[in-house]
């Protein structure tokens, strides 16, 4: 999904990411992937609640710019 979401193909990111369970897409280190996705496709209330529970887990500080920067966009 990220391989996608990087070429500019977050719709791609989403389709690949859709093929989990909710609970799976809540635990907070795929959440905050979900929540970046869908931040970057417009589906900003959504996003923000995904990228809430993505705050919960130790991120890389690559990924923790990428979760600022799509929480800055789903405002």
């Amino acid at each position: 999904a990220f391989s996608l979401y990087a070429k500019g193909d977050a719709a791609g990111a989403l389709e690949v990411m859709s093929t989990l369970r909710e609970d799976q897409l809540k635990e907070p280190p795929l959440a905050a992937y979900y929540g970046i996705f869908l931040a970057a496709s417009g589906e900003k209330k959504k996003a923000r609640e995904y990228l809430e529970f993505g705050r919960q887990t130790q991120l890389l500080p690559e990924e923790r710019i990428l979760l600022d920067r799509a929480e800055a966009a789903s405002k």
